[in-house]
C-alpha cells in the first residue's frame, strides 16, 4: 500500500510538471469550455491520461481511479477545465463496461486524443435525478432536453441516459442543440442538450442502464472531490505566500494572531479532506463493499471544506483577492461549481444518512 501510494504521488508530480508547463492557471483560466485539441492531444501522446483508466489489452494504461484522482488533484490546482475528468473518468469506465461495439470503437478514438466523450444525465434543475422522466428513445432516435452537461461544450459526443436506455450521440447529429449553460465557471463547459429525435446509438438498455448511470454519478462525484481538493491547496499555497510577504504596520500579517489561526484553520480543513478523498479513491480502486458510501462522504467534507479554504483565501488577501484579474477569483468559481457537481455536500450528506437507517 505504502508502495502503491509513493507512485501515486510521483505519477501526481509528473502531471503538476506538465501542467504547469502547458496549462498553468493564467492559461486554464481563459479556457472557455476545454482544453483546446493541441492540449488534449498532449494529454493524451505525452501522459496517455484520456485511457488512463482502460485496459492495456484494450490499448490505455490499466490505471486505477486512485491514479487518476492523483492527476485530477493537480488538475484541480491549475483550473484545468473538466474535458479530463468527465471523459477519462467517467465516460471511457462507462463505455467499457457496456461492452457495446460502438463504445469500443469511439475508446480508440479518446485513448487517441482525438475524441471528447460528456455524460448528459440530468433532466432536473438540481442535476441529481437519474431516473430521465421525459427524455425518449425510440428506434435508435431519442428526444428530450438535459442539463448540466459538464464538458459539454468541448464534446465530439455524448452519453445520453434516456428513460429506458443509454444512447451514444455523436456532436453535429440531426436533431442536436447544445448550448452553453450559464455558469459562473466556463472552465466546466457546461452545456445544455436538447434532442428532437436524434439519432444515436445504443450501448445499454433498462436496468443496466441505470446501473451504469448511477455508477458513473457516484465515481464523478468522488473524481470532482479530488478536483476540488487540488483547488483548496492551491489556494492555502496562496494565502500562505502572501501572508509572508504582504506588510502591515511594519510587519509581514502573517505574524499577527488572528492570520496564523485562519490559516491554520485552513490547513486542518484540508488535511481531513484529503484524507476523505484518499481512503474514497483507494476503496474505489480496490472496488470495496460500501465505496459508494466512502465516496458520498469524501465529497460532501470536501465540498465544504474547500469552499471555506477559498474564501478564507480571499479574506487573508484582501481587498486584492476580490478582483477578477486575481487569481483566486478563478479558483473561487471553480469551487463553487464544483461543489453543486455530482451532488451537494448536503445531498451526499443524505446519502449517507439513509445508507446509515439516521
Amino acid at each position: 500500500m505504502r508502495e502503491d501510494a509513493a507512485l501515486r504521488a510521483e505519477f501526481g508530480e509528473t502531471v503538476g510538471r506538465f501542467l504547469d508547463a502547458r496549462s498553468p492557471v493564467a492559461v486554464s483560466r481563459e479556457s472557455l469550455g476545454g482544453p483546446g485539441e493541441p492540449l488534449w492531444r498532449a494529454l493524451a501522446e505525452e501522459l496517455g491520461l484520456p485511457g488512463l483508466l482502460l485496459d492495456e489489452r484494450a490499448g490505455g494504461q490499466g490505471g486505477s481511479i486512485a491514479d487518476l484522482g492523483a492527476a485530477l488533484i493537480e488538475a484541480g490546482r491549475v483550473g484545468l477545465p473538466a474535458s479530463l475528468l468527465v471523459t477519462a473518468g467517467l465516460a471511457v469506465p462507462l463505455l467499457a463496461r457496456s461492452g457495446a461495439e460502438p463504445g469500443r470503437e469511439l475508446l480508440a478514438e479518446i485513448v487517441a486524443g482525438r475524441a471528447v466523450v460528456a455524460l448528459a444525465l440530468h433532466e432536473d434543475s438540481a442535476g441529481l435525478a437519474l431516473d430521465a422522466p421525459v427524455t425518449e428513445v425510440e428506434q435508435c432516435r431519442i428526444s428530450g432536453r438535459k442539463q448540466f452537461v459538464a464538458a459539454g461544450e468541448a464534446a465530439t459526443h455524448y452519453i445520453v441516459l434516456a428513460r429506458t436506455a443509454l444512447v451514444l450521440v455523436e456532436r453535429g447529429a440531426d436533431g442536436l442543440l447544445v448550448e452553453p449553460m450559464r455558469a459562473l465557471d466556463h472552465g466546466r463547459g457546461l452545456a445544455v442538450l436538447t434532442l428532437d429525435r436524434t439519432p444515436g446509438q445504443v450501448l445499454a438498455e433498462g436496468a443496466r442502464a441505470r446501473e451504469l448511470a448511477a455508477r458513473a454519478f457516484t465515481e464523478g462525484a468522488l473524481l470532482t472531490a479530488a478536483d476540488a481538493l487540488g483547488i483548496g491547496e492551491r489556494c492555502l499555497r496562496l494565502a500562505v505566500d502572501y501572508a509572508r510577504t504582504r506588510t502591515q504596520f511594519g510587519r509581514a500579517i502573517g505574524s499577527f494572531q488572528a492570520i496564523k489561526h485562519k490559516l491554520a484553520d485552513m490547513y486542518a480543513e484540508l488535511a481531513t479532506a484529503r484524507s476523505a478523498v484518499e481512503c474514497a479513491l483507494d476503496q474505489a480502486a480496490a472496488a470495496e463493499p460500501g465505496w459508494e458510501l466512502t465516496a458520498s462522504m469524501a465529497k460532501a467534507r470536501t465540498g465544504d471544506a474547500v469552499l471555506h479554504v477559498v474564501r478564507e483565501a480571499i479574506h487573508v488577501h484582501g481587498g486584492i483577492g476580490f478582483t477578477w484579474e486575481h487569481e483566486l477569483s478563478h479558483h473561487f468559481r471553480r469551487a463553487l461549481t464544483g461543489f453543486a457537481l455530482f451532488g451537494t455536500p448536503a445531498h451526499h450528506r443524505d446519502l449517507v444518512a439513509r445508507a446509515l437507517g439516521v
